[in-house]
C-alpha cells in the first residue's frame, strides 16, 4: 500500500510483513542495487520459505524497493542459527554476519563450543561463496561487523568465556574484536576489557581509516583506561587502528548505568545515542526514576569533549538503536518506547497493558523537539539491533520492526499474535518535492510507412523518480516508456492526430499533465497516381526527403474543349494553414519541388492547368520529411 503526504513528520509510505506461523524476528536490512535484502531469524518452514533446515534458520529475504519479495533463502543446519547484519561489499557480494550452533547443513567449518560467530559470504543470486565460523568455547554474543578499507573486515562480540580463537578474557564479560582478511583468515584478534563488566554494541570505520567502538565499561584498569563508574558502567569509546592498536578511549555518563548503542562521524567530531539510566555526572534531564532508559543524545569533539547532551523519553522504558545528523545540522535518533508521555506522545499500546512502539524523534541544532512520532499497533513492535534501520536520504528512513498485532499501523503480519518480521518505509515529504514538467520533444508529423516507431522525450524532472505516459487515441499505437523517454509504435493502418501527454512523480509528489504534443499520423504511399480529364500525375518520392517529382502523362495535352489543359500550367503548394509556400510552372514531363529549405511537415499541392472542366483538376498531400 503506497500513501501520498505532504508533511513535516515522516509518514508510512510503505508497510510488508513476512514470517511462519511461529516468532520471527528482523534483524537485519542492507539496500540492494534495487530493494533490499533481510536478515530475519524463524524457528519454522512453512508457505513461503524454501529449503528450511530445522531448528532456528536465517532466512534471507530478497525485496524490490516496496518489499515485494524477489527471492528468499534459509541459511543454516540442524541446530540454531541466527543474523545479526547484513553487509554490502558490492551489487554482487553480500556477507550474512550472525550465529551458528550446527555442524551440518550449510555449517562446514566447525564449532568452538556452544554457539560460534558465524560470517557467510554469498552473491547476489544469495548462493554461499564461503562461510566461516570464529569464537570462544561458551557462547558467542555477536553485535556487528564492518567492511575495511583494505578489502576484509572487522567484528566485534561480547563473550563470556575464552578458548577457542579467543586468546584472552579477563573476567564477567569482555568485548571480543577480530580482524580478518578478504577471505575471511583472522589476521588479528584482541580482547577489549578487565575484570569487570564490559560490553559493546556497535562501530564505524572513520575518515582516518581507524574503527570506532561504542559500548560500555564497568571498571577502570585493564584495557580501559578511562575511569566509570564502578558502581554501574558509563558509555564507552574506543579507538583502535587496522593493526589493532588502541589510539584513544573515552568514558561519559553517570552512576547509573549508561550503555552506547549507535555511533555517526559529523563534520567536527561524532555523535551518539546511549541507553542512560543516569540523571548526574555527564547526563542531565532524565525522565522518571532511573529504573527506566533514556534515549541520550551526545555530541563530542574529535577531542572527546562534550559540546552538546540530551536525554529524551519518557516515564517507561525508552531504548534508543539508531542516530544520524540531518542536513540542517539537526540530529535523528530512533528505537523504541514504552512510554506515552514527557517528550512522548502517540504510543499506539493499550493503556495499562505496557507494550512497546517504534519511536523516532527529531532534534534541530539547539537540541530542541521538532517533531517525534510512535509507529507501531496495540501490540508490541522491536527494534533488535541498530542494524534494522536504513538511510535512504534526509527525512527518508527504511525501518525493520518486528511485530506481533494488526492494529492502528500494522496492517500486513503473517501470523496470528506470533512475532513477524514489519518492514516500513517513512518519509518527511516536505523534502521531497517534483520540480516542473517541461515541453515534450518528438515529431509532429509521421508517415508510418517510413517510421512506424518515434521517440518522444521530456527533460528530467527534478525529484522525480517516475513518469507515466499516455498515448490518445489507444488505437493509435502503442507507447513503451522508459523514464523520461517514450516509444509510440504506430498502428500501420491508423491515420489521424495522436496526443501524448506526461506527468512526473515520485511516492509524495505528482505534476501535472505536460501540455499536449500533437502529431499528425498519416499511411502516406512512396508514389501517389492520380487522372483527371485524361491527364495523369505521378507525385514521388513521399515523403519528399530534399525533393518532390511531379510527374505528368502525357506532359503536354492540346487544348479540346473543357478537358485538362497543362500547357502554360502551375502547381501551387500550401501549408497546413493555407499559406502559399510554393508555385512551379508546368514546363516538361517532371516538375520538381526542391525541399531543401522546407520545414518537415505536410503540405497540400493543386494543379492548377490553362483549361478544366469541372471535377478534372489534380490535388492531394504530400509530406516532407529530411
Amino acid at each position: 500500500m503506497i500513501l501520498i503526504c505532504q508533511s513535516q513528520t515522516p509518514i508510512i509510505q510503505w508497510q510488508e510483513c513476512y514470517g511462519t506461523s511461529e516468532i520471527d524476528y528482523n534483524n537485519a536490512i542492507v539496500p540492494t542495487e534495487n530493494g533490499y535484502l533481510l536478515g530475519i531469524g524463524i524457528s519454522t518452514g512453512g508457505w513461503g520459505v524454501s529449503n528450511y533446515h530445522g531448528s532456528h534458520d536465517i532466512w534471507l529475504v530478497k525485496t524490490d524497493t516496496f518489499g515485494i519479495v524477489v527471492w528468499e533463502k534459509c541459511y543454516g543446519g540442524s541446530s540454531a542459527e541466527t543474523p545479526q547484519k547484513i553487509l554490502r561489499k558490492s551489487n554482487n557480494e553480500f556477507f550474512i554476519y550472525g550465529t551458528a550452533g550446527s555442524t551440518d547443513g550449510d555449517v562446514q567449518s566447525g564449532n568452538n563450543g556452544s554457539a560460534d560467530l558465524w560470517v557467510v559470504k554469498i552473491n547476489g543470486q544469495g548462493d554461499i561463496v564461503w562461510e566461516k565460523t570464529y569464537g570462544c568455547t561458551v557462547y558467542d554474543d555477536p553485535r556487528d561487523m564492518v567492511l575495511t578499507p583494505d578489502g576484509g573486515f572487522v567484528m566485534i562480540e561480547r563473550i563470556g568465556g575464552g578458548g577457542g580463537d579467543v586468546s584472552n578474557f579477563y573476567g564477567i564479560g569482555d568485548v571480543w574484536m577480530c580482524k580478518c582478511d578478504s577471505l575471511g583468515n583472522i589476521e588479528w584478534e584482541k580482547t577489549l576489557g578487565n575484570e569487570g563488566f564490559d560490553n559493546c554494541s556497535s562501530m564505524i570505520i572513520n575518515s582516518e581509516g581507524n574503527i570506532m567502538m561504542i559500548g560500555a565499561a564497568s571498571n577502570h584498569g585493564g584495557l580501559v583506561e578511562c575511569y566509570p563508574d564502578e558502581m554501574a558502567g558509563d558509555v564507552w569509546l574506543v579507538e583502535i587502528d587496522l593493526s589493532g592498536e588502541i589510539i584513544w578511549q573515552q568514558c561519559y555518563g553517570g552512576s547509573e548505568y549508561d550503555l552506547g548503542k549507535d555511533i555517526e562521524e559529523i563534520d567536527n567530531g561524532y555523535i551518539f545515542v546511549a541507553s542512560s539510566f543516569s540523571d548526574d555526572g555527564d547526563v542531565t534531564g532524565h525522565h522518571g526514576s532511573s529504573e527506566w532508559g533514556d534515549f541520550w543524545i551526545v555530541k563530542i569533539n574529535y577531542a572527546g569533549e562534550i559540546l552538546f547532551q540530551k536525554s529524551i523519553g519518557g516515564y517507561d522504558v525508552d531504548s534508543p538503536q539508531y542516530v544520524t545528523q540531518t542536513e540542517d545540522g539537526g540530529i535523528i535518533a530512533i528505537g523504541t518506547t514504552f512510554s506515552n508521555s514527557g517528550d512522548v506522545s502517540g504510543n499506539h499500546s493499550i493503556p495499562g497493558y505496557g507494550e512497546v512502539d517504534v519511536w523516532a524523534v527529531k532534534l534541530d541544532q539547539e537540541g530542541e523537539i521538532e517533531w517525534q512520532q510512535c509507529y507501531g499497533g496495540k501490540g508490541n513492535e522491536y527494534l533488535d539491533t541498530p542494524h534494522t534501520i536504513l538511510k535512504k536520504g534526509d527525512g527518508n528512513y527504511v525501518i525493520a520492526s518486528s511485530s506481533d498485532q494488526v492494529s492502528d499501523d500494522v496492517q500486513c503480519l503473517v501470523g496470528n499474535f506470533d512475532y513477524d518480521a514489519w518492514v516500513f518505509e517513512i518519509k518527511d515529504c516536505s523534502q521531497y518535492p517534483v520540480g516542473n514538467i517541461g515541453a515534450i520533444s518528438g515529431p509532429d508529423t509521421v508517415c508510418t510507412v517510413y517510421d512506424s516507431t518515434n521517440l518522444y522525450t521530456i527533460d528530467p524532472v527534478t525529484g522525480a523518480w517516475y513518469y507515466r505516459w499516455y498515448l490518445s487515441p489507444e488505437g493509435a499505437g502503442t507507447i513503451n516508456i522508459n523514464g523520461p523517454e517514450a516509444t509510440v509504435t504506430w498502428d500501420l493502418g491508423w491515420e489521424g492526430t495522436a496526443n501524448i501527454v506526461v506527468m512526473a512523480m515520485n511516492d509524495c509528489d505528482t505534476t501535472e499533465w505536460s501540455e499536449l504534443h500533437h502529431t499528425e499520423v498519416f499511411t502516406c504511399l512512396g508514389l501517389e497516381e492520380l487522372w483527371a480529364g485524361g491527364v495523369g500525375m505521378k507525385v514521388y518520392p513521399n515523403p519528399g526527403r530534399g525533393f518532390v517529382v511531379f510527374e505528368f502523362s502525357p506532359p503536354i495535352i492540346p487544348p479540346r474543349g473543357g478537358r485538362l489543359s497543362l500547357e502554360e500550367g502551375v502547381v501551387v503548394i500550401f501549408d497546413v494553414f493555407g499559406q502559399k509556400v510554393a508555385e512551379l510552372p508546368i514546363t516538361s514531363e517532371k516538375t520538381v519541388w526542391n525541399t531543401d529549405k522546407v520545414k518537415d511537415g505536410i503540405y497540400f499541392y493543386r494543379v492548377d492547368p490553362a483549361r478544366a472542366g469541372e471535377g478534372e483538376v489534380l490535388s492531394g498531400k504530400v509530406m516532407v520529411q529530411e
